[in-house]
C-alpha cells in the first residue's frame, strides 16, 4: 500500500529523477526506479510535518471541496505546488548520493561486472536496503537489465572481507562444512558485495546441512564478538545460511553487569549473536527477531498507521503493523523448517567450528591481525526503533531540545550513551539514523563524521576477543551448548501447569532397599551440576536459566531474586545439601548467591509500585523471600541473613493490599502461610483478615498453587475452618498437597516440584509406591525439568533446586521442610 502522502511529495521526487536523467543520460530507467524509491522515503520524513498541516488548515476552513475527499485532495494539490523546504533539500541529498552511486559505479563497473552474470545487461533499478547514515546514504541495491542484483555500501566494507577470510579458514578446518561467502569488491570509503538470493531446500538433508552450518556460523560468531545477526542481516540461500551485513565483527562488550555474573555472562555468549531464538518483547506482543526466528506475525511495536486516509480527516494512529516474515530460515516444500526440529544438525555445527577454532586460534590470530586491525566496525548503541521513533518526533521539533532530553534520560548512568548523546541528536536533526564506530585494534569511539566520543573503551575488541579464544574449552563449550539447547526450548512456549500423563510404564526399580543412600546421592550429584553450572565472579555468582516472560514465553535469563524460580531458590537448597552433607562449598555458594538480595530490597523499598507489581506471594513475591531468607540464615547461623529476612516481612506487609492477588504463589494465602512459618503473626493476620473479606471470584481454579484449594488450606493453617473440595490433580500446583489419599497412578512427564513426579512425592502415601522408581529414572535419563525438551534450568518449581530439594526430603524427612507446604525451619545435622 503507497503512503498517503505519497502523491504530495512525487512532484519533489519527479524532479529530483530529471535531473538525474540530465546528469546521467541513458538512465531513465535507473531514473525511474531511483524516484519510485525517493516518494517512499520522502513520505515517511515528511508525515509528521504534513499531518500536522492538513489538521490546521482543515480547523481553519482553508480547503476547498463538499467532501473529506476532494478537501484532502485540495491540500495535496496546494503542498505539491509549494513543497516543504526540508523535504526539498532531502530530495536533493538523496539525487547528490544516487549521482555519487552512479559515478562510482561508472568508475568500478570492471570489478562490479565480476560479482553479476555475464548477461547482466545494465543498470535499470535502484532501491535503499538500509538507514540513512552519514548524510543520508542508505545502502541500496541496484538491479540490472536481467534481473541480476549487486549491493553497493557507501562505508568501507573490510568486515566483510574479514568474515570472508575467517570463514574460509574454517572451511579448510571442518571436513564438508562449505560454508559460503559472498564475493566483495572493496574500494576507498565504499563497496560493493554480491547480492544473496534467497532459495528453498529440495530435501531434508539441505536442511540438515543449512542447520549445522548455521550452527558453524553460530561458533565463528561467537567468538569473534559478532553481534546483531538477526533475522534481516542472514539470508537462507538453499543449504546455506548467507550473512548479507558483517558490520559488526568484534563488537566491544556493552550492557555487561559487574555485579552479576550470569548477567555478563549472557552478554558476551552465544545469545549476544542474535543468532539464536530470542522474543522482543513490546507494546503488541513477543516477536522473534532472531536469525532463527523472523516468523509472519505482527512487530512487537506499535508503529504509525493512518486512519480515514486520503480525506481531511487522516491522522497518524499509533497501531499493530504487519510483518510479512523474512528470507533467513530454510523453507522446504513451502514452509519455514523449525530450527527446534534440526537442534542435533545446529549443535553438531557448533561443535566442530568451536572445536576448530580452540585448536587453531594461534593460527586464526596471525590470519586476522595485524591485516584488519584497523578496519571499521560498527557499534550499536542502542535499538534502532528508538531512533526511527526520535526521528519521527523531530519532524516536529528541530531545535533538537527534546530529542536531546529523551537520550539522556533514555541512558540513564550509562556513561558511553551519556557521551554519546550530542552526537546522536546532530544525526537525527540532519535526518539520519545515528551511526558509530571504531576498529579492533582502538578503545575509541568514532561518530559516523570520524568524530571521537569522549568515552573510551576499557579494552578493545581484539582485546576481548583474544581472552574469549584464550577462555576456549570444555567448560565453556558446555555452558554455551546450554544456552543454544535453552534457545531453542523458547520457541515451544512455557509448560503447562496442568500436565495430562505421558504413555508407558515407570522405569522399574534398579536396587530394591536402601532407598534413602540413594535420595542423598542424587540429591548431591544435582547440588554439583549447580555448582559447576553457576557464573561467578569473585564472590559474586549467579545462574542462568529458563524464564517465564509475557505469559506463556520463556526467555533465557540471569536468575532473579524470588523462590520460586529465582537464586533464592538455589540457594536454599545448596544450603540445605551443605547442612545435611557437611560440605563447605555448597554453604559458601548458597551465601554469596543471596548476597546481591539487600541491594535488591532496598530498590523494591524505593519504589512502592514495583514492589506492588512484585506482590506479596509465598513463591513469587515478597512472602516467599521473606520464607527462603529465613531458612538459609538458620541453615547457615547467619544473623545478617536473618535481618534481611526481616526485611522482607516489611516490604510484604507493606505491599499487602486489596488489590493483592489471592492465591499461594502470587498472593496473600502464599504470603499467609509464609509468615506463620516465619513466625511473622501480624503480616500473617493482616493477610488472613483480608482473605476472609473478600470474596472469591468466580473463575479462580480449583488448584493448590493458583487457586481456591491453596486458599483454603492456607487459612486452615491459620486456625480457620475452611473446607476444601474436591480437587481432581495429580501435581503440588494442581490440588496434590491438599488431599491426603493417593490419586490414581499417574506417569507425569517430568521430575519437578511444581507439577512433575518429585512434586507428587511430598505425599507420604506416594514415597514408598513411586519413589523407588523416580530414583531409576533419575539415574537413568538425569533430572527432568518441567521446560520444552527437559532443558535443564536451575529453579526452584521448575528446575533443578526443587527435584533436589525433593530428594533431599526423601533421604532425610525429618530435617529438611516441605518448601512445597512452607513448613518451619527444622534442625539439620550432617547425614552419616
Amino acid at each position: 500500500m503507497t503512503h498517503p502522502f505519497a502523491t504530495v511529495v512525487e512532484p519533489v521526487a519527479r524532479r529530483a529523477a530529471e535531473r538525474l536523467v540530465a546528469a546521467h543520460p541513458g538512465m531513465a530507467a535507473f531514473a525511474e526506479a531511483f524516484a519510485a524509491d525517493l516518494v517512499g522515503r520522502l513520505s515517511e520524513r515528511a508525515a509528521p510535518g504534513l499531518a500536522v498541516r492538513l489538521a490546521e488548515a482543515r480547523s481553519r476552513g482553508e480547503l476547498s471541496g463538499a467532501t473529506p475527499e476532494e478537501r484532502y485532495a485540495d491540500f495535496a494539490r496546494r503542498e505539491a505546488r509549494a513543497p516543504d523546504p526540508a523535504v526539498a533539500g532531502l530530495a536533493d541529498l538523496a539525487l547528490r548520493h544516487a549521482t555519487e552511486l552512479l559515478d562510482r559505479l561508472g568508475q568500478d563497473e570492471a570489478a562490479v561486472r565480476g560479482l553479476l552474470p555475464a548477461d547482466a545487461g545494465a543498470p535499470v533499478g535502484f532501491s535503499a536496503a538500509g538507514d540513512p547514515h552519514a548524510g543520508g546514504r542508505p545502502v541500496s541495491v541496484v538491479r540490472f537489465a536481467s534481473g541480476a542484483r549487486v549491493v553497493y555500501r557507501p562505508r568501507p566494507v573490510e568486515a566483510h572481507l574479514c568474515l570472508n577470510a575467517v570463514i574460509g579458514w574454517l572451511n579448510g578446518r571442518v571436513p564438508g562444512l562449505g560454508l559460503r561467502t559472498l564475493r566483495v569488491v572493496a574500494r576507498e570509503g565504499h563497496g560493493w558485495v554480491e547480492f544473496a538470493e534467497a532459495r528453498p531446500c529440495a530435501s531434508a538433508a539441505e536442511v540438515a546441512r543449512f542447520y549445522r552450518r548455521m550452527g558453524a556460523l553460530l561458533a565463528l560468531a561467537y567468538t569473534l564478538d559478532t553481534i546483531d545477526l538477526h533475522f534481516e542481516n542472514v539470508v537462507a540461500a538453499g543449504d546455506q545460511p548467507v550473512v548479507v551485513d558483517a558490520e559488526t565483527l568484534f563488537h566491544p562488550v556493552l550492557g555487561g553487569d559487574l555485579a552479576d555474573p550470569a548477567h555478563d555472562a549472557l552478554v558476551r555468549s552465544v545469545d549476544a549473536t542474535a543468532i539464536l531464538p530470542r522474543p522482543l518483547i513490546g507494546d503488541q506482543g513477543v516477536q522473534d527477531v532472531s536469525a532463527l526466528g523472523g516468523e509472519p506475525g505482527v512487530h512487537a511495536f506499535s508503529g504509525i498507521g493512518w486512519e480515514d486516509r486520503d480525506t481531511d480527516l487522516m491522522r497518524p494512529v499509533r497501531g499493530p503493523l504487519p510483518f510479512a516474515g523474512a528470507a533467513n530460515r530454510p523453507r522446504l516444500d513451502g514452509r519455514p523448517a523449525d530450527p527446534a526440529a534440526y537442534a542435533d544438525d545446529l549443535l553438531d555445527g557448533f561443535r566442530a567450528a568451536y572445536d576448530a577454532v580452540a585448536e587453531g586460534r594461534r593460527d586464526l590470530d596471525r590470519l586476522l591481525f595485524p591485516r584488519f586491525g584497523p578496519m571499521r566496525v560498527r557499534l550499536l548503541l542502542r535499538p534502532t526503533r528508538i531512533y526511527s521513533e526520535l526521528l519521527w518526533r523531530s519532524a516536529l521539533d528541530d531545535s533538537g531540545e527534546r530529542t536531546h532530553a529523551l537520550l539522556m534520560e533514555l541512558s540513564g548512568h550509562d556513561s558511553l550513551q551519556t557521551a554519546a548523546v550530542p552526537f546522536e541528536v546532530q544525526d537525527i536533526n540532519s535526518c539520519d539514523v545515528p551511526y558509530f564506530w571504531t576498529s579492533p585494534d582502538s578503545s575509541t569511539i568514532y561518530a559516523g563524521d570520524g568524530t571521537g566520543v569522549p568515552w573510551q573503551s576499557a579494552r578493545t575488541g581484539r582485546e576481548s576477543v583474544a581472552e574469549k579464544l584464550t577462555g576456549l574449552g570444555p567448560a565453556d563449550r558446555g555452558k554455551q551448548e546450554w544456552i543454544i539447547r535453552a534457545s531453542l526450548a523458547t520457541r515451544a512456549g512455557a509448560p503447562s501447569h496442568d500436565p495430562k500423563g505421558v504413555d508407558g510404564d515407570p522405569p522399574r526399580p534398579d536396587q530394591p532397599d536402601g532407598h534413602r543412600a540413594g535420595y542423598l546421592a542424587a540429591a548431591v550429584a544435582i547440588a554439583d551440576e549447580l555448582l559447576a553450572t553457576a557464573h561467578r565472579r569473585g564472590a559474586a555468582v549467579n545462574w542462568l536459566g529458563l524464564e517465564a516472560v509475557d505469559g506463556d514465553r520463556l526467555a533465557v535469563m540471569p536468575l532473579g531474586g524470588g523462590l520460586a524460580s529465582g537464586y533464592l531458590g538455589v540457594a536454599l537448597f545448596l544450603a540445605q545439601a551443605g547442612t545435611v552433607t557437611g560440605r563447605g562449598d555448597l554453604l559458601e555458594t548458597a551465601r554469596q548467591a543471596v548476597s546481591p538480595l539487600p541491594a535488591l530490597l532496598d530498590h523494591l523499598a524505593a519504589e512502592p509500585s514495583l514492589a506492588e507489581i512484585v506482590g506479596c506471594g509465598g513463591f513469587g513475591g515478597l512472602g516467599g523471600m521473606a520464607y527462603g531468607l529465613t531458612q538459609i540464615g538458620r541453615l547457615l547461623g547467619d544473623a545478617e541473613v536473618l535481618a534481611w529476612s526481616g526485611r522482607a516481612v516489611e516490604l510484604a506487609g507493606a505491599t499487602i493490599s486489596e488489590r493483592s492477588a489471592l492465591d499461594v504463589h502470587d498472593g496473600l494465602a502464599g504470603c499467609l502461610a509464609a509468615m506463620l512459618a516465619i513466625g511473622a503473626e501480624p503480616v500473617a493476620a493482616a493477610c488472613a483478615d483480608l482473605l476472609t473479606g473478600r470474596d472469591l471470584p468466580p473463575d479462580l481454579p480449583e488448584g493448590f498453587a493458583f487457586g481456591r484449594a491453596g486458599i483454603a488450606w492456607a487459612l486452615g493453617r491459620y486456625g480457620l475452618d475452611v473446607p476444601i473440595g474436591p480437587v481432581e490433580a495429580h501435581t503440588w500446583c494442581g490440588g496434590l498437597p491438599a488431599r491426603r489419599t493417593a490419586p490414581p497412578h499417574v506417569l507425569l512427564p517430568d521430575d519437578s516440584l511444581c507439577h512433575g513426579r518429585v512434586g507428587r512425592l511430598d505425599v507420604p502415601e506416594l514415597q514408598e509406591r513411586e519413589g523407588p522408581s523416580v530414583l531409576a529414572s533419575l539415574r537413568r535419563h538425569g533430572a527432568r525439568c518441567a521446560t520444552p525438551g527437559h532443558v535443564s534450568t536451575p529453579g526452584l518449581l521448575l528446575g533443578l533446586a526443587g527435584i533436589g530439594h525433593g530428594l533431599l526430603r526423601l533421604a532425610a524427612p525429618e530435617q529438611i521442610p516441605s518448601v512445597l507446604l512452607l513448613h518451619p525451619f527444622r534442625e539439620v545435622t550432617k547425614s552419616r
